[in-house]
């Protein structure tokens, strides 16, 4: 028997009913998955975090969330995830509403800044991100970008303005206090 989710379910239930000894459906791990993460698309209001918090990965239960992730990922499977949901499953922080929390101070920060834009269009699930415009001149392709990440407990990475592909490390930072106090060098790459 394969499990689903409580939203899988109540889409299927949803459904109308065929009784056709042919037919048989089973959810598959990446399509449950994708429904779960599907929103409507960011409107003019969503120019922070805070707006886009409207998936179901943010207002159901924590505990509901990452379990589903853990069995959906199990088999080693790859799946689009805001950067806290990572973090969760590693253990490195301790709640989503800790994670919001940086979000939150993050866009404050860059958000008073001159020059530096939210970028809320990004695909389902993926992790948001800011862009330093003034970065973005000839023979700069992509501008100076601020993302959140999984991968240290930090949080912050930068990436610095670059053409064509970035093939470097981004610069990992110990959390927004030190991204404030490196701001002007980042500003001038």
């Amino acid at each position: 028997m394969i499990r689903t989710s409580p939203f899988l379910r109540h889409r299927l239930s949803a459904c109308p009913r065929r009784r056709s000894p042919d037919v048989r459906l089973e959810p598959l791990p990446g399509l449950e998955w994708s429904l779960l993460m599907e929103e409507q698309p960011p409107g003019p209001d969503a120019m922070s975090p805070a707006a886009l918090r409207r998936g179901w990965v943010h207002r159901a239960p924590q505990g509901q969330v990452l379990n589903l992730f853990r069995r959906l990922t199990a088999s080693g499977g790859d799946l689009p995830v805001p950067w806290w949901l990572r973090a969760l499953d590693l253990g490195r922080i301790s709640s989503r509403a800790e994670a919001f929390e940086i979000e939150d101070a993050l866009h404050g920060l860059l958000g008073a800044r001159v020059g530096w834009s939210f970028v809320p269009w990004v695909g389902a699930g993926e992790s948001v991100y800011w862009e330093y415009e003034p970065s973005d001149r000839a023979p700069m392709i992509m501008p100076t970008t601020v993302v959140l990440t999984h991968q240290h407990t930090g949080w912050i990475s930068v990436v610095p303005a670059h053409s064509d592909t970035f093939t470097g490390d981004p610069t990992a930072l110990g959390g927004v206090s030190e991204l404030e106090s490196s701001l002007t060098r980042i500003e001038s790459w």
